[in-house]
């Protein structure tokens, strides 16, 4: 059974939008497929490493605003 938690995608949800992107642009600037992207805004998957940094970049924030809470 898969867990999925809605959370962390909710929150990069919210910055995405917040920057007026697209998942697609998103995931362009990620460099990865929008479904990968689409994944991890739904709790699926999680970034990290690279993409998490890019994720930061990004949205412009810091790495201690902690873009996945838990």
């Amino acid at each position: 059974m898969m867990i999925i938690d809605t959370t962390d995608g909710n929150n990069l949800r919210l910055l995405r939008r917040r920057k007026g992107l697209t998942q697609e642009e998103v995931a362009d600037r990620l460099h990865i497929p929008q479904s990968a992207y689409a994944q991890i805004e739904i709790g699926i998957t999680r970034p990290w490493g690279v993409n998490l940094q890019r994720l930061c970049i990004i949205f412009q924030v810091s790495p201690n605003f902690n873009v996945l809470k838990r």
